[in-house]
């Protein structure tokens, strides 16, 4: 099992519910932002631009395909701002024909909860959802339209936060009471935990295509291994 902690988030796992509602209409476009402060080089990775692909954005990767399923195109773009902040746009294709757009920078020093900001958006058909920082989701259903007098079109959404001092602690949020719990039942059960070496390589063959398509300004195909 590979420690892709994010998908097993309160938030997540309600936001990956709703989308494999029928009502949903399946995931059509995803936006997602990771912002934090200046990234520095690890694990013997000259670039700290590279660094933060590999070290930290790779969960956000997890979660496009967590979401969205294999990546198959990418075009990114990139901004060196200064040493250890940087900045990464890029449009990915997924395998369903869904697009996705993806903001990832080391520049946001105002990041609002344990220094990043993060926030995925996934649309359906003519459903939303919205999900921020890890703390709170927002989901627009198709129903419930709402005509408010002198304001145009209005809409009515549910929206969750957790609440209560065990709910707020961190290894809740953030998903690693999620993911101990997964792995235990799964080892209980002597099934294959997942998410496994295979969705690891995934995730970091997106890191690696980001990279490229970004220096050479070009668009970059990529292929499943399975």
């Amino acid at each position: 099992m590979v420690a892709f902690m994010k998908r097993f988030s309160a938030v997540y796992r309600m936001a990956k519910h709703f989308c494999e509602q029928e009502e949903f209409g399946s995931l059509q476009a995803m936006e997602a932002k990771f912002a934090q402060g200046p990234y520095p080089a690890i694990w013997g990775i000259e670039s700290p631009a590279l660094s933060f692909l590999t070290g930290q954005v790779v969960h956000i990767f997890d979660l496009i395909r967590f979401f969205g399923g294999n990546v198959v195109e990418v075009y990114a773009s990139y901004r060196d701002v200064a040493p250890q902040k940087f900045a990464f746009l890029a449009n990915v294709t997924l395998e369903s024909g869904a697009a996705g757009l993806l903001n990832l920078n080391s520049l946001d020093m105002r990041a609002p909860w344990r220094d990043f900001e993060e926030r995925v958006t996934l649309t359906g058909n003519e459903h939303l959802l919205v999900a921020e920082d890890i703390l709170s989701l927002r989901y627009h259903a198709a129903r419930g339209w709402l005509d408010i007098p002198g304001l145009g079109i209005g809409k009515a959404h549910c929206e969750w936060r957790p609440t209560g001092p065990s709910a707020l602690k961190t290894e809740f949020l953030i998903g690693y009471q999620g993911e101990i719990e997964h792995f235990a039942r799964r080892v209980r059960s002597g099934s294959n935990p997942g998410p496994d070496l295979w969705d690891g390589l995934e995730a970091l063959k997106i890191t690696e295509v980001v990279w490229e398509s970004a220096r050479n300004h070009a668009p970059v195909r990529i292929m499943p291994e399975r």
